[in-house]
């Protein structure tokens, strides 16, 4: 009996230890702080304002692998048409891929080879596109110029692939810098969220299914000690990436509830970058927020205007911008700066740019917008630029304001000469009478 109640006590020891430790190791994971990231370098980006909410070894330069592939699509699609048609010719020295092998004399569009650059990071594709487009060396001059256009400041591009070269290089902030502008492309968008695309039969190949290398689309992690899908809500992007020298690259988007987050994570290694993106994804989306800062059409301030018939315009927001914010932040903790035109001058044409209005959260810009005029305002006739007719009448007014003074001066002194002229008569008068009483008293 003693022996049975033992074992079963142990039973159950053992049991309440297996729980605890159970729910020990799966406890809910602390948000709250920044995570703890392996890769090499690594940046969370609002792609809203693009601000950036962390960082980790932001500016170092490294290989970037496949992720050249984002500046690629860019020069293409703002110089070339989707359906120009392209004949591939040599591109023996770039490496093929296995997930799409192209033969010499195929004919593509500029829109297949898009699909085949963001959805299978075809090396050849993105050869065919530069070769195509001016050759490699000129199109690589466009590269290089677009990401200095765009404050890419740490980038170089030796090849429009990716391939690990000398001097081909760039940074976690440059790529998010990158990736922010090619999101706001609307084709660009349609490419990196495709899953799967079903390229045509070519005179050469047949028909085949691309599937996107990007795992957050299909594959499983475990992240935060827990067994969790990669499949990860809201991806809308972005862009994958391995070499030897790169190690394995990840560029992701994702929008959730009015935020859209942008992470680059280099030089990682093939799991934890997985882990490491969908880590900062859950930081970034468990503490900021997405405010409506700006509403379009809303008066934001009264801006003065020079020799207009009235002397304010109303300033109206463009457009309604949202911004992303701490969690903890409220609309009082944001100051609107409004930044009027240099010289608002009449004539003033409803909805044009009078000036921008600012929104700050601390000492930090998080979002801007237009001010456009919520109304005409006409020159005055009284001002000084109102041209011929307003200096005409200016000289007119001015001359009658004389007149009307000469006038008034002429009037003044026309009374005082009247009045001067009774009293001399009356004195005499007063004399006179004076004298003949004088008389008749001597008399």
């Amino acid at each position: 009996m003693n022996r049975s109640k033992t074992v079963s006590g142990a039973f159950s020891l053992l049991i309440a230890l297996l729980i605890f430790g159970a729910s020990f190791a799966y406890a809910a994971p602390d948000y709250s702080v920044p995570p703890e990231i392996d890769s090499g370098a690594a940046v969370l980006m609002d792609a809203g304002t693009g601000n950036i909410i962390f960082s980790k070894d932001k500016d170092q330069k490294l290989a970037m692998a496949s992720l050249t592939k984002m500046m690629t699509a860019l020069v293409t699609l703002e110089d070339r048409q989707l359906d120009d048609v392209v004949v591939i010719d040599n591109n023996t020295d770039t490496p093929s891929s296995a997930r799409f092998v192209m033969k010499k004399g195929e004919k593509y569009t500029i829109d297949q080879l898009l699909y085949a650059l963001l959805v299978v990071s075809s090396n050849e594709g993105a050869t065919a596109l530069a070769y195509e487009d001016g050759g490699v060396d000129a199109f690589l001059e466009k590269m290089n110029k677009k990401a200095a256009d765009l404050g890419a400041k740490n980038t170089h591009f030796a090849n429009p692939h990716g391939l690990d070269q000398k001097e081909h290089y760039s940074t976690a902030a440059d790529m998010a810098i990158i990736a922010r502008t090619a999101m706001k492309n609307r084709e660009f968008r349609r490419y990196v969220g495709t899953k799967e695309y079903d390229m045509a039969a070519t005179d050469l190949q047949k028909a085949r299914k691309l599937t996107n290398t990007n795992r957050l689309y299909h594959d499983k992690e475990k992240v935060y000690g827990e067994n969790r899908a990669v499949v990860y809500a809201d991806v809308v992007g972005v862009k994958t990436g391995y070499t030897d020298a790169a190690g394995t690259c990840l560029a992701a988007a994702v929008n959730r509830d009015g935020v859209e987050l942008i992470s680059i994570v280099l030089h990682g290694d093939t799991n934890k970058t997985y882990q490491d993106t969908i880590a900062l994804m859950e930081y970034g989306f468990h503490n900021f927020k997405a405010a409506t800062v700006f509403t379009k059409n809303k008066e934001q301030d009264r801006l003065p205007v020079l020799g207009g018939r009235e002397k304010f315009v109303d300033g109206l927001a463009a457009e309604t911008v949202k911004a992303t914010i701490p969690m903890a932040a409220t609309a009082e903790d944001i100051e609107i700066r409004i930044k009027p035109a240099d010289e608002i001058r009449a004539p003033v044409t409803k909805g044009a740019v009078v000036g921008k209005a600012e929104a700050w959260l601390k000492d930090e810009k998080i979002a801007e917008t237009d001010l456009r005029a919520a109304a005409d305002v006409k020159k005055s006739i009284f001002s000084a630029s109102g041209g011929f007719i307003s200096i005409l009448l200016r000289v007119v007014l001015i001359a009658a304001a004389i007149l009307f003074l000469i006038i008034v001066i002429a009037l003044i002194r026309a009374n005082r000469l009247r009045h001067r002229g009774a009293f001399s008569r009356r004195s005499q008068n007063d004399f006179t009478s004076r004298e003949v009483k004088r008389i008749k008293r001597l008399r």
